[in-house]
């Protein structure tokens, strides 16, 4: 829950304002720009629980993305991980001969922890404060290590939702995302720069799945450079029962596959494990779409609509959705 923790007050989500758009910002500053990951220092791990521990938070990633051969290391790093066990896996065994065709098996899984957070913003406040929260809670990336990846910016207000900014960060487990709410660097921006410009704010996290891969993990690489991100956050009916949520997620997850990469780079999709800051939402989903036109293929899409007529509109007492702009930091300037 990008209950970004505040030294002394909870944080506070960002009021929307008019229709903008935002900036987004990715984990990883680069000439390409887009969302990426940072890991921790250290040496390579040398068991299999070391190796699973590491596959979200090693620095190798980060160090070595910038070249082929390091993307290509990274890349056996993760499959060697997920090899271990980390996440869950639908993927068949290979047979004796080793030769069975990949298209055919289900891709491997890992786990990652989604905060979410929304702040709205006083209307009243400069555009300098705003580019001053921005860029402060973007820079927390540096500050802590075990942040996978963050986009962040100011909402495209199709629809008047009470929230002017947005955030999306990724944790390889729940300890990391604990140890980020509780990290001084944190509590500082939330005094100096959050809490002072906004009015409200709202968070929630849950567990997801995605494939188990560098640019699937860390966001990164030319799907993930630039784009929309749809954040979707609801609150279930209190006689939904507990299959039937678990169905609409399940339902939701599919969608990537059914859609296709052009519309729907990524989703995830699951049940709030932070309560306490949601504001009575109970599940949340993240979805990355390359642009406004595949945003609006995407809803408008068949089994979307179809998801959403069956396992999500019954179900759902409130919806709360908002987008905003991934653009690389320090790309574009910010209308």
């Amino acid at each position: 829950m990008l209950h970004l923790p505040v030294a002394s007050k909870p944080l506070a989500l960002v009021t929307p304002t008019a229709a903008t758009p935002c900036y987004l910002a990715p984990v990883s500053i680069s000439k390409t720009g887009g969302t990426g990951g940072a890991g921790s220092r250290g040496r390579a791990p040398t068991t299999k629980r070391e190796l699973r521990g590491d596959l979200v938070g090693s620095r190798l990633f980060e160090r070595s993305f910038s070249t082929q051969r390091g993307l290509e290391s990274g890349r056996a790093v993760t499959a060697a991980a997920a090899s271990a066990g980390e996440g869950k896996s639908g993927g068949a065994d290979r047979g004796s001969s080793g030769d069975m065709d990949s298209t055919k098996r289900p891709a491997k899984m890992q786990t990652v922890i989604e905060h979410v957070a929304l702040f709205s913003m006083a209307p009243d406040m400069a555009e300098e404060a705003e580019g001053d929260m921005l860029s402060h809670l973007y820079s927390l990336q540096y500050h802590y290590p075990h942040l996978l990846a963050i986009s962040l910016g100011r909402i495209v207000a199709k629809r008047p939702v009470g929230f002017s900014h947005a955030l999306v960060a990724r944790f390889p487990s729940r300890p990391a995302l604990e140890g980020f709410l509780a990290h001084p660097a944190l509590a500082a921006a939330m005094d100096q720069f959050v809490t002072p410009a906004c009015t409200d704010t709202l968070s929630l996290s849950y567990e997801a799945q995605v494939e188990a891969d560098i640019e699937s993990v860390f966001r990164r690489g030319d799907s993930f450079e630039r784009g929309l991100e749809h954040v979707v956050l609801l609150r279930a009916k209190p006689a939904a029962e507990g299959d039937k949520q678990q169905a609409m997620v399940d339902a939701l997850c599919a969608l990537p596959l059914a859609i296709g990469p052009d519309i729907l780079v990524q989703l995830t999709a699951g049940a709030n494990f932070a309560a306490d800051t949601a504001k009575g939402f109970t599940h949340g989903l993240v979805a990355r779409c390359p642009s406004e036109e595949a945003l609006d293929a995407y809803n408008k899409h068949p089994s979307h609509r179809q998801v959403l007529r069956q396992h999500v509109l019954p179900f759902s007492e409130t919806l709360l959705a908002v987008d905003f702009q991934v653009d690389p930091v320090g790309r574009e300037e910010r209308v």
